[in-house]
């Protein structure tokens, strides 16, 4: 879907909207439940339609709105003062633990997908980078053995003749 980018981009405009331009009258808890509202529609669409060609992707942007969904509706509680200090702890280690998960889900997204596009990009800074981080050693070619059995032979050479004198 060509247009899934859009859509994208409206969503991130309608919760900022939500957020900036609700009536000052209006609560902060009925902001949250409407951004979740939208999230939630966002939510389905993605998982029915599956937009992108990579797998990667659709679970990527999956992820996203449910971490979004979780740290809405843990902010629903931190408005209500009524909580504990023990739930306070307790809500933001959800919201940490939660953004942690998709950032390292996101890195681990990144750190596979990057050497490719390097090499694909530049080929010669990935030739470069790539071979000094390769755990296992290619072939020499022809013209460099033949150096080093030239080089070899020299040296033996060398010190045979010095050995004589």
């Amino acid at each position: 879907y060509f247009f899934w980018e859009t859509f994208v981009l409206l969503r991130k405009l309608v919760i900022s909207g939500i957020i900036v331009f609700m009536p000052l009258g209006a609560e902060r808890p009925i902001q949250a439940l409407v951004c979740l509202f939208v999230l939630a529609v966002s939510y389905h669409l993605q998982e029915q339609y599956q937009p992108y060609v990579r797998n990667s992707l659709n679970s990527l942007e999956t992820k996203s709105i449910q971490v979004s969904m979780v740290t809405i509706y843990c902010g629903l509680y931190f408005v209500n003062s009524q909580l504990s200090r023990g739930s306070s702890i307790s809500l933001f280690i959800l919201l940490v633990l939660a953004n942690l998960y998709f950032f390292l889900y996101w890195l681990y997204l990144v750190a596979h997908k990057l050497p490719e596009v390097v090499r694909r990009k530049y080929p010669r800074l990935y030739r470069r980078f790539s071979s000094s981080f390769l755990v296992r050693k290619t072939k020499p070619s022809k013209r460099k053995l033949h150096k080093e059995n030239r080089d070899r032979l020299k040296r033996t050479a060398w010190g045979s003749v010095e050995n004589h004198q």
